[in-house]
């Protein structure tokens, strides 16, 4: 066949039809059974119903931190037959932060038993990275969206029914991560004032 003519992908098509020939029509069937699963995303953890919940206070800092300065996500890549890969990050400022990614670092590893990675980029930024499918799930099953927070976020309604404690907890880490504490000169510094930013309104609401 002239090059020229040829299909763009008849490389792969020639592969593909290589790879089918050698295997029997059980496992071609396994295989393709395989790949719909993940491209339609319905390959459920195993343990996915034993999530952990917010009544465990340690999670609920990590929580508020992820909530925070964080976000959770999964993309699809296409190497051999594709498949979803589950990302959840933690950012902050490599001056300041380091310390207390070190503290959510340990939180994760002794609590989902993982091992997250911390990396340092040159624009003084530091970045916790989780790369797990439970993780993202749990979020997830939180009411956590994944992606980019949407400004309609909220607390889930378990969240609101959480014991005083926990829920102070999470505002912990959402103030560690999204908010500052100062007081003012005018006032002679006699006033501390605690303040959590975030661009959703109703999360705003509820924090009040």
């Amino acid at each position: 066949m002239d090059s020229d003519k040829r299909p763009k992908n008849w490389g792969q098509r020639k592969g593909g039809l290589t790879t089918a020939s050698r295997i029997s029509k059980i496992e071609l069937s396994k295989k393709m059974a395989q790949v719909r699963s993940h491209i339609n995303g319905n390959n459920k953890p195993k343990n996915f119903d034993n999530l952990p919940s917010l009544e465990n206070p340690v999670l609920c800092e990590l929580f508020g931190a992820i909530l925070g300065d964080g976000y959770t996500a999964k993309y699809f890549v296409k190497e051999g037959y594709g498949k979803f890969i589950y990302l959840t990050r933690i950012s902050g400022n490599a001056s300041k932060d380091l310390d207390y990614l070190g503290k959510l670092k340990s939180i994760i590893e002794k609590n989902f038993g993982l091992n997250p990675s911390i990396k340092l980029r040159k624009d003084n930024s530091a970045i916790l990275t989780i790369k797990s499918r439970f993780v993202h799930e749990w979020l997830i099953s939180l009411g956590f969206p994944s992606g980019k927070k949407p400004r309609t976020y909220k607390f889930s309604q378990e969240i609101l029914c959480l014991p005083e404690e926990n829920i102070n907890l999470i505002l912990r880490g959402l103030l560690d991560t999204d908010g500052h504490i100062n007081a003012r000169k005018d006032e002679n510094y006699k006033y501390t004032y605690v303040t959590i930013t975030t661009y959703c309104q109703h999360l705003r609401k509820q924090i009040k």
